[in-house]
């Protein structure tokens, strides 16, 4: 186990080196620079070419690309990330902050996705063609249809501007700093974050629970007498959830992408919204610290998944 882990750590090396360079050559061949985010009436009022011309200069944008790609590099290697040129701060403070605010959104949407997601699969397997079967299946359809943004959107207007239940936007009151206050701005996102994947889980739970219900062993447990509970839980559920652990490991990508919407839309300034302003901005520093702090996450991720195929199931061996 050790060896692999150890292994799977050195080919992430250049794995990210390669998101790094594919990011930045992405980041090149996108027109305009982070001096066109300046460039409206009020500020080019009183700027000259000349000034734009120094501006470009003091910001590095006139060097060759590798020379900045270089430099860059050379930083991380190092543990610095350079300055935001929107902000003007440490990048790497700037994601530390607001990594920790995403992760509060995508731990809670995860946690109540795999919760109820993996139970309502058990629910409807044990029940197939039942009444309740076909409504939940219904409404996973439904969630597994429904991108992100519309969620959202629709979630935004309904509970917040309909019926005011939840903030419109942002992560506290003004003036306010308690947990309640967080954790009523934080519902709504992380609620319409986790539906979006507890109808995948569901899915892939039910499908997964009705193959292994048909599994020899299975029904010999019951013909035996066993209680059924003991039957599904301690022998059909642990062997059905080695799809649904997939499928978990694969949601984490998408729980960045969903928060990148999310956070847009309800003003929450995770790193998603961070993300989404400097590609804006064209903030050439935080984009691609961004990336590879998402590629790492992502990364990790899969090594964790892959990981806990060993634990649940004795027979696979990572060695």
């Amino acid at each position: 186990m050790t060896r692999y882990i150890i292994r799977r750590l050195l080919l992430a090396i250049p794995v990210l080196f390669m998101v790094t360079v594919l990011v930045f050559a992405l980041i090149e061949l996108a027109p305009g620079d982070v001096v066109d985010f300046f460039a409206n009436p009020e500020v080019m009022a009183g700027m000259s070419e000349a000034d734009l011309e120094a501006l470009r200069e003091r910001l590095g944008l006139n060097d060759p690309a590798p020379v900045r790609y270089l430099h860059w590099l050379g930083g991380v290697l190092q543990g610095d990330f350079g300055y935001s040129l929107i902000r003007s701060e440490p990048v790497g403070e700037l994601l530390l902050r607001r990594f920790g605010n995403s992760m509060m959104i995508m731990g809670i949407g995860l946690f109540v996705a795999v919760t109820f997601g993996i139970s309502l699969g058990i629910y409807t397997a044990l029940r197939q063609y039942s009444v309740a079967d076909f409504t939940i299946s219904f409404l996973s359809f439904v969630g597994i249809s429904m991108p992100a943004f519309i969620a959202g959107i629709l979630a935004l207007y309904i509970f917040s501007v309909q019926l005011g239940w939840f903030p419109a936007g942002g992560m506290r009151s003004p003036g306010v700093h308690t947990l309640g206050d967080l954790l009523h701005h934080l519902i709504l996102p992380a609620l319409v974050l986790s539906i979006i994947h507890m109808a995948t889980f569901m899915r892939y739970t039910r499908f997964s629970m009705l193959d292994v219900l048909k599994q020899e062993y299975v029904v010999t447990a019951t013909a035996k007498g066993m209680p059924r509970r003991i039957v599904v839980m301690r022998h059909a559920f642990r062997n059905g959830l080695i799809p649904v652990v997939t499928m978990i490991g694969y949601s984490i990508p998408e729980l960045v992408v969903g928060a990148v919407f999310l956070e847009t839309i309800f003003s929450f300034p995770g790193m998603g919204k961070l993300y989404f302003d400097s590609v804006i901005s064209r903030d050439f520093p935080v984009i691609m610290a961004a990336n590879l702090v998402i590629a790492v996450f992502v990364l990790a991720a899969n090594l964790i998944t892959d990981v806990a195929y060993a634990a649940i199931d004795p027979r696979i061996r990572l060695e």
